[in-house]
């Protein structure tokens, strides 16, 4: 892990401070909260803007807040699990009975940082431990709590009573700070008289199979879930990551949250951050949906590739609206000297294209369908890697089993071959199969055999992310058709292999007429 830099002079914390106003008032972070810094070689605490962490539009605890900026950074990827030393206190002295009118939260340095001693602690005159104190590196970070345990503003006048705590604090770190749990006996811990458990950490080790008892007030350095949670979402597959959105509220505003991070990461290529609740407000109110590979990055928590081009597809008479919207609202223009890329194909109809540039050169495309349905967009592409949408609040995927796999079927309606700009991209990022021959696993609704039905939408998978608004997108408007993408099944696992071809052409997708 190689440090970037290491902010710990007043002229640093001002710059950043500036840096994270900067970022909340152009809506990178959806808001802040002030905080008190003690820097490494400052003299004097200075009150900073701490911001919400991306993804999270309102804080609830310090979990959502992201004090990194005032800490180390590190060119380690963003979403890795990293042990933060952090303190809450709720009274003192600690064995105290009543609580403190307003609790706080001590965020220290790693063992690890390679900071300096701490300039201002030095000066703290703690009657404990005084080695300590000169072995007190690297920053710390104050938050301020209400007595029902939201975040509040901190202020000069709380420094007086931060400077008593910190002083205990510090004075104690041999047993409270800083420190490996591992090896602690009973009677150290009885000298926490009242935990301060956030729910947001794991248990230690089960006492009754370890001779050890672990301080509770210590758990934060054996696991911190945010960090953990962020990291196991990355790694784990589509389907899981939507049935996990779908067994209670906590865990659905947690996938909501990762999620959001997505969009806002790989939005931000193609448009400011401010601009990104404007845009889906437009994508929402033209009932139109985000398709193509972007639409894949982000739905697929394993991807890592960023794409060049967004592909927006509309229901009929909502292109030209949108367009203009684009051009007014967002500066793109008109790419009028041939088509940039393929945003779609189709024997049965003619899309209508549109082709734009943003200002930073980021491609565009607007396809609109010939109803009020995106479902012939989607099934008259190449492959099913393009049977994705993203919408203002919702995410459709026709074949979720094999985005959860990465991988991807050709949707041959006809005898066609697929562009070789169009197979490099698809070769390079999944697992392209010429057939579900070695597919391993039962196909189930992915079967390329069967007919399936946009009515009711059997076989695809929904989740519902809340935009950036939290609201709600139309029902997607699916028309009357049913498809399948093969011939045959060649899986010998699949129930369905054996289903004789029809001798008539089997089309890819058949219009069904309204009942």
């Amino acid at each position: 892990m190689s440090l970037l830099r290491l902010r710990t002079r007043p002229s640093d914390v001002q710059k950043i401070d500036e840096r994270v106003q900067e970022w909340v008032e152009n809506g990178r972070y959806a808001s802040s909260v002030r905080g008190m810094m003690i820097g490494t070689s400052c003299d004097k605490p200075y009150l900073v803007n701490v911001p919400v962490d991306l993804g999270i539009s309102n804080y609830h605890s310090v979990d959502d807040l992201n004090v990194r900026p005032y800490m180390w950074m590190t060119n380690e990827p963003e979403f890795k699990s990293f042990i933060r030393n952090r303190e809450h206190v709720d009274r003192f002295p600690l064995n105290a009975r009543s609580a403190l009118d307003h609790p706080f939260t001590f965020f220290f340095e790693e063992d690890t940082t390679p900071a300096g001693s701490n300039k201002l602690i030095r000066k703290l005159g703690t009657p404990y431990e005084t080695d300590t104190v000169d072995t007190m590196r690297g920053n710390v970070i104050v938050l301020k709590h209400t007595n029902n345990g939201n975040i509040d503003n901190i202020g000069m006048e709380d420094w007086p009573l931060v400077k008593v705590i910190l002083e205990w604090l510090v004075g104690h770190r041999g047993l409270y700070i800083n420190t490996c749990p591992h090896g602690l006996t009973k009677a150290q811990t009885n000298v926490y008289s009242r935990p301060a458990l956030h729910e947001d950490y794991s248990l230690p080790v089960d006492s009754r199979s370890s001779p050890q008892t672990y301080p509770i007030h210590l758990l934060h350095q054996i696991l911190r879930i945010r960090d953990l949670r962020l990291t196991f979402f990355e790694n784990t597959g589509v389907l899981t990551l939507f049935a996990l959105g779908a067994t209670c509220s906590t865990m659905r505003t947690w996938v909501q949250a990762f999620y959001r991070g997505r969009v806002t990461r790989l939005l931000s290529n193609v448009f400011p951050v401010p601009r990104h609740i404007e845009f889906f407000d437009v994508l929402h109110s033209h009932h139109s949906r985000i398709g193509g590979s972007f639409a894949y990055a982000v739905v697929d928590p394993s991807s890592v590739f960023i794409p060049n081009n967004i592909n927006i597809l509309s229901p009929f008479g909502k292109g030209d609206s949108f367009c203009d919207i684009l051009l007014d609202r967002w500066g793109c223009t008109l790419v009028t000297d041939g088509p940039t890329r393929e945003p779609v194909s189709s024997d049965f109809f003619e899309p209508r294209t549109i082709y734009m540039k943003t200002p930073q050169g980021y491609s565009i495309t607007i396809t609109e369908s010939d109803d009020f349905s995106l479902m012939s967009l989607m099934l008259t592409g190449y492959t099913t890697a393009e049977c994705v949408l993203l919408g203002g609040h919702t995410f459709t995927l026709l074949y979720p089993s094999l985005v959860e796999n990465r991988e991807v079927l050709r949707l041959p309606s006809v005898e066609r071959a697929i562009p070789e700009q169009v197979l490099d991209c698809v070769s390079t990022r999944f697992n392209l199969l010429d057939s579900t021959q070695h597919l391993g696993r039962p196909c189930g609704e992915s079967c390329p055999n069967i007919w399936r039905r946009s009515l009711g939408m059997k076989g695809s998978a929904t989740l519902y992310w809340g935009g950036f608004k939290n609201g709600r997108d139309s029902r997607l408007k699916s028309g009357s058709y049913e498809w399948k993408i093969a011939h045959t099944c060649r899986n010998p696992l699949c129930k369905w292999s054996s289903i004789k071809p029809m001798e008539m052409c089997d089309w890819l997708w058949w219009a069904v007429p309204d009942a």
